[in-house]
């Protein structure tokens, strides 16, 4: 199976509103950049087209002081995972659920997610592995996304999977952990 990755960017258009937000000069948002002056001036009124890289570095630059501060997933996340692999029994999985009184658990293989089980699941569906009844994996981020972004994400889903920079899960996150914060 092919893996394709995509990142999409926010709009050019919040180039300007969100330095503005920030309380940046076009010049210092130039010199973060390694750009000149003038070029920010042009992006942000749609004279010049950046590259994807000089968009991404903009973005990039523009969000790390933007949540400069905040918690990140790193100092919210439980660790270790509790979690069932695909060839697990469902009973496994809901002996898991009661014995550490939780009610969703991510799917791991090969120290990365392929799949979610939870209380909702083990109820509706009929299978006796796990991989035979998963649903699709949770979200994943990671450890430096910021608790303002998760709170985004959680508002649609249960859990956030944490992984490091090789894709290996390193804790979760749920709605819980965020209202502790």
């Amino acid at each position: 199976m092919v893996k394709l990755e995509y990142h999409v960017l926010p709009d050019l258009e919040d180039i300007k509103r969100k330095r503005k937000k920030l309380g940046l000069t076009q010049k210092a948002l130039a010199e973060l950049v390694g750009v000149s002056q003038s070029a920010i001036a042009k992006i942000e009124r749609g004279k010049m087209i950046p590259n994807y890289i000089l968009a991404k570095r903009i973005f990039e630059k523009l969000g790390e002081l933007e949540f400069a501060g905040e918690k990140k997933a790193k100092d919210v996340m439980n660790a270790p995972v509790i979690y069932v692999r695909p060839e697990d029994s469902v009973k496994k999985a809901a002996e898991l659920l009661i014995k550490h009184k939780i009610s969703q658990m991510p799917v791991i293989s090969g120290g990365k997610v392929v799949g979610r089980i939870n209380e909702k699941i083990l109820l509706t569906k009929k299978g006796e592995k796990c991989g035979d009844i998963m649903e699709l994996p949770y979200p994943v981020v990671n450890g430096e996304t910021p608790v303002s972004v998760l709170r985004e994400v959680l508002a649609r889903e249960e859990m956030v999977v944490v992984a490091g920079k090789d894709g290996k899960v390193e804790g979760v996150v749920t709605r819980s952990d965020l209202i502790r914060v």
